[in-house]
Parts: C-alpha cells; structure tokens; sequence
C-alpha cells in the first residue's frame, strides 16, 4: 500500500492532525493508499508557501520556468508508469487515462 503525505513547501508532511483516508480500489475492494486528510491550517501552510516561492520563480525567465515545467511533467509521467506498473490487477478491470504535455 502507498503512504501518500502533504508536499508543502517542498517537503514532504503528514496533516497537522495526522488524520488519513483510504483509497480503495473500485473493483476488488483492496486499500490501495493511505493519503494524509489536510486541514485548513495545512491549506494555509501550502498557500504561504506558495506566496514565499513566487518571487523566485517570476525571476526566472520563461525559457527556465518551461524547462523546469517540462522536467516535472516528464517526472510525474515517469511516477504514474511505475504505480501503474506495480498494482496487481487484471487489465481487463483497468482503463489508462493519459495527458499530454505540449511546449508552446
């Protein structure tokens, strides 16, 4: 099963309560993740954080912030290929839904 925390301010944090909730797989039942519940101090946290991180990345000119947009696309890609890869059911019971990314 996978334990998925908060990300705020780049670190990686349960909810300030601590409190979970189950995902569930829709067609055996199974516990497929734990996710932290975030709070409205957490939401709070996640947009100062935010307002901390803007000056920095409106500094970057638009050729970084695409390059660095970009790299976290292909990350993200990257990560939902392996989970998928990972969870044990039949294909049958499964739909893959994809995105695209297109530079501009």
């Amino acid at each position: 099963m996978l334990d998925v925390p908060l990300l705020i301010g780049g670190r990686s944090c349960p909810s300030r309560d601590e409190r979970t909730f189950e995902r569930r797989n829709p067609v055996t039942g199974e516990v497929v993740s734990r996710v932290a519940a975030a709070t409205l101090e957490d939401a709070d946290a996640a947009v100062a954080a935010a307002q901390a991180a803007f000056p920095a990345w409106a500094a970057l000119a638009p050729n970084e912030r695409r390059t660095r947009l970009l790299k976290a696309a292909a990350e993200m890609r990257r990560s939902a290929s392996t989970a998928s890869s990972n969870e044990r059911r039949p294909a049958s019971s499964t739909r893959r839904v994809g995105f695209e990314c297109s530079a501009m």
